[in-house]
């Protein structure tokens, strides 16, 4: 694994990860709420419009892990743009506002339903799996993710603001994720 494009593969393997756990996640018979229409990796969303609600996984920095060499601190950020609201704070419900609120929860759900335990190993293994599937499915597009690791996951707290011209909300979960290139006989954990 080349580590000098650990930006790319840690948003593409957090994508991955979201749509896989949407469409998991659906009610039987209904269409996941997110899927690879509405949720990119950073470099594939700047031409995207937000309609009802979009998911960008932008990862922005990462440095050594000096106590583990070889593992790498990804600063990572899932970001949730809905629509902004266009009726007066009196004008009745606000279904924009409502809208957003349930499209960011369900998108932050994703991520907190898999912390079952206190190192939040299983959401860090549920990355690695979703990274590898699409290395499996895309190798020639997205085959440098088939060694990919995702050791753990630490959230870092988030933040949320409305755009400059207030046409859409943009709501951030902040993480860092512990990654790294492992063998090809490497295991990883079940999910």
């Amino acid at each position: 694994m080349s580590y000098h494009n650990l930006l790319s593969k840690t948003a593409r393997a957090c994508a991955t990860y979201l749509v896989q756990s949407a469409a998991a996640n659906a009610p039987q018979g209904q269409q996941p709420f997110i899927d690879e229409t509405t949720v990119f990796p950073v470099k594939f969303s700047l031409d995207k419009t937000v309609n009802n609600g979009l998911v960008i996984c932008d990862c922005v920095r990462w440095v050594r892990d000096d106590a583990n060499p070889g593992r790498y601190l990804v600063e990572t950020r899932i970001v949730c743009k809905t629509p902004g609201s266009i009726q007066p704070q009196n004008a009745g419900p606000q279904s924009e506002r409502l809208a957003s609120e349930q499209f960011v929860a369900q998108v932050f759900d994703l991520i907190f339903t898999d912390i079952v335990d206190a190192d939040n190993t299983q959401l860090a293994d549920n990355i690695t799996s979703a990274a590898r599937t699409l290395a499996a499915a895309e190798p020639d597009t997205n085959g440098d993710l088939n060694l990919f690791k995702c050791d753990e996951v630490v959230f870092e707290g988030g933040s949320g603001d409305a755009s400059s011209d207030g046409t859409f909300w943009e709501d951030v979960l902040n993480l860092t994720l512990y990654v790294r290139a492992t063998n090809a006989t490497e295991p990883i954990e079940p999910n």
